[in-house]
């Protein structure tokens, strides 16, 4: 259900009545070149632009990738 959701980053947290919990972050973070670090400053050059298809548009870090947990072994979410 989260799937199409593009309103800035969330954090989505569950649980149900049999006790399962999950957390999912939904957001769309764009990649960069390896090794660029995006929270440091860069040279200005261009070498840390964000990455684009053919057409363009922003690659995003896949969903995959985003920190989600389902029923962790202790317990909790934090």
């Amino acid at each position: 259900s989260l799937a199409n959701f593009a309103v800035g980053g969330q954090n989505w947290i569950w649980a149900d009545v049999h006790g399962d919990i999950a957390l999912f972050s939904k957001v769309f973070l764009p990649q960069r070149p390896a090794g660029v670090v995006p929270y440091l400053p860069v040279d200005g050059s261009g070498s840390a632009e964000w990455l684009a298809d053919e057409q363009g548009r922003p690659i995003w870090v896949p969903d995959e990738k985003i920190p989600q947990a389902t029923n962790p072994v202790e317990g909790y979410l934090a």
